[in-house]
């Protein structure tokens, strides 16, 4: 098994809704305790934000993040059976029952062939730590904004099959698992979420 960093990741939105350009990013920022992590929705779920990362620092002629456009959906977090907490920047699907925008939106990280969820699972990253049932912004496509939302600075996190290289797609697996991204398509259960802009470490 292999790893890849949060900021190798491009996402496709397949989150029901359109993003609504007339909507700015909140000024306290897409984790802010104000809207994400609360109790009571602080926007309505499936709104969904377009933003751009334009920072382009680097270090050691090293790239720190991606430049580009990428979009957040509001949404709640629910978990059914464990009742466990959920950390920024963990990998989840879209909930049973959702719909898109102004409706129910909801996303869990129980990704079982049980419940259903693998088979049409959409690819969302939590932008904040969150508890069951808690309301937050998810990282539903673009490049990774982890200039814009420091939880989704992740490390080497997503755990690969050990064989993804650069440019290429990455699918949700059919086994149970939050975290783990495969390559292979050739199962009709698999489903692409993003691709990768270099190899796995």
């Amino acid at each position: 098994m292999a790893g890849l960093a949060a900021e190798e990741f491009i996402l496709y939105d397949t989150v029901p809704g359109v993003a609504n350009p007339n909507i700015s990013i909140p000024t306290d920022g897409f984790d802010a305790t104000t809207h994400s992590g609360v109790a009571t929705a602080a926007w309505d779920t499936g709104t969904k934000i377009l933003g751009y990362q334009d920072v382009t620092i680097t270090t050691n002629g090293a790239r720190q993040c991606n430049r580009g456009g990428y979009t957040m959906v509001y949404g709640q977090y629910l978990c059914s059976t464990t009742a466990a907490d959920a950390s920024a920047g963990e990998q989840m699907t879209l909930g049973c029952g959702s719909t898109g925008f102004h409706g129910q939106l909801s996303f869990t990280k129980e990704l079982t062939a049980a419940n259903g969820a693998i088979i049409h699972a959409p690819c969302v990253f939590a932008a904040a730590d969150m508890t069951p049932s808690s309301y937050g912004f998810f990282w539903c496509e673009g490049v990774c904004p982890q200039e814009d939302v420091t939880g989704l600075d992740q490390s080497s996190t997503y755990v690969t099959d050990g064989s993804v290289a650069g440019g290429q797609v990455l699918v949700v697996p059919t086994a149970s698992s939050i975290a783990t991204l495969s390559i292979d398509v050739s199962d009709n259960g698999t489903l692409a979420v993003g691709f990768a802009y270099v190899a796995d470490a």
